[in-house]
């Protein structure tokens, strides 16, 4: 249950209603009825999608470890250091000498980068179950390695996806049946207190971000958001960025639907929502999407605002079972991949739960989390093929005693012999090792 990935979707857009409904902020204007029934939608059918598929997603324990070597670990920190070499730049330097976040910036290599940072979350949700599989240390330290990357980027978001990501694997692998209700209680107390922690953390990370602001002053983002005086006096205002991320790009959402349709875009701009950045920068787009900020530093407005501007409640529909078929198409694909299904699962969580913050489609990181299984599994169906096709051109030869000249085993006898065929059958049920 823990795992599945509809009623983790669910919980997040109830959380963000709530926490709007509260109005500490002037940002959260009042909401037309069509965007509150299409936000009740979306919890209700991932609720419902979540109980019918609710027995895909279960944490399975392996019983041997698929990790032998740390080559890929190895592999992604030479790339870490190569880019930074190429950078000649530390974000996390620079903004510890009093620099701002972005005084330098860093992009890192073109396309490489984005499709290895979200390799790297992903393999990261793989080391975490293996972890909880069979407790080894030496996957602790792959872990942080690749936790460490994130943390000399200085990039809040990945830091907490990664950090969120094991530490819900870990949950998922516990047996709840066998806890007690006190350690049950605990568990829960723990929960909560480590994401007040991490909001926290969140807030002082983003006051120091730009050097302009001393760890504990959240005056910007309090200007920024609009924070009013319904915010309690008892919440730390080092909350205020978590609540500003979570309730501005609804809020967005809600100011480009009072500012309708918008005119001249076609059903070639919408599809252009469909491709990932790293791609759609290379295909010629004449429109451009016209999106409404309720202030100019609050750029982000769901998944849908886009798709809303060129076509209204429909395409916010649209683009919604367009994620739920893709979602769907990767579980389906990878059900027999057991060893990677948890990082599967955490994957698709990250890209499901991009909606509320911007296209996961089109963000490529968030992308990668659909298309690296899809291609995996059609890599590993082409490489099965390939097997089968030479092992049909192959016919096994046997040694007459009488002649010792090799003589083509008839068909019949077939039977009598191993051939090449079925053993090449039996080695593809196997499923691929991870690329260690």
């Amino acid at each position: 249950m823990l795992l599945n990935i509809f009623y983790l979707y669910a919980v997040v857009w109830s959380v963000i209603l709530l926490l709007y409904g509260l109005g500490w902020s002037d940002l959260c204007i009042r909401l037309s009825a069509p965007i509150v029934l299409f936000v009740l939608f979306m919890i209700l059918s991932s609720l419902a999608l979540g109980y019918l598929m609710r027995k895909k997603f279960k944490f399975h324990k392996l019983s041997e470890n698929p990790h032998k070597k740390p080559f890929v670990t190895i592999a992604l920190v030479l790339f870490y250091i190569i880019e930074f070499i190429c950078a000649k730049h530390v974000p996390l330097i620079s903004v510890m000498t009093g620099n701002s976040y972005n005084a330098q910036g860093f992009f890192g290599i073109p396309v490489v980068h984005s499709w290895v940072t979200g390799f790297s979350i992903l393999y990261a949700f793989y080391l975490a179950y293996l972890f909880f599989c069979f407790k080894k240390k030496g996957l602790i330290f792959e872990y942080l390695g690749i936790f460490s990357y994130f943390l000399l980027l200085f990039q809040r978001q990945n830091m907490l996806v990664v950090l969120l990501g094991g530490l819900w694997i870990g949950v998922a692998s516990l047996d709840f049946k066998r806890l007690s209700r006190r350690n049950k209680i605990l568990l829960c107390a723990g929960g909560v207190v480590a994401i007040i922690v991490l909001a926290l953390l969140f807030g002082v990370v983003g006051n120091v971000r730009y050097g302009l602001w001393q760890w504990f002053d959240s005056s910007m983002i309090c200007e920024v958001g609009a924070i009013n005086d319904r915010w309690p006096p008892f919440v730390p205002k080092l909350m205020a960025w978590a609540y500003v991320y979570m309730i501005s790009p609804l809020a967005n959402l809600q100011c480009n639907y009072l500012a309708g349709i918008q005119a001249g875009l076609t059903f070639a701009d919408y599809m252009w929502q469909l491709v990932p950045s790293c791609f759609a920068n290379y295909i010629p787009h004449v429109s451009a999407v016209d999106v409404k900020l309720l202030h100019p530093a609050l750029i982000v407005s769901t998944a849908f605002v886009a798709v809303y501007r060129i076509g209204g409640i429909g395409g916010m529909f649209a683009f919604y079972f367009i994620e739920i078929a893709l979602i769907v198409a990767v579980v389906f694909a990878t059900q027999k991949r057991i060893e990677h299904s948890c990082a599967y699962y955490m994957g698709l969580f990250y890209f499901f739960m991009m909606n509320f913050f911007d296209n996961p489609v089109a963000y490529e990181i968030t992308a990668f989390m659909i298309m690296y299984p899809l291609l995996y599994e059609l890599f590993a169906l082409i490489v099965k093929e390939v097997r089968k096709l030479i092992s049909k051109h192959k016919k096994p030869v046997a040694v007459t005693a009488e002649t010792d000249a090799p003589t083509v085993i008839q068909e019949g006898a077939e039977n009598d012999a191993p051939s090449m065929v079925q053993e090449a059958a039996s080695n593809d049920e196997q499923p691929p090792a991870e690329d260690d």
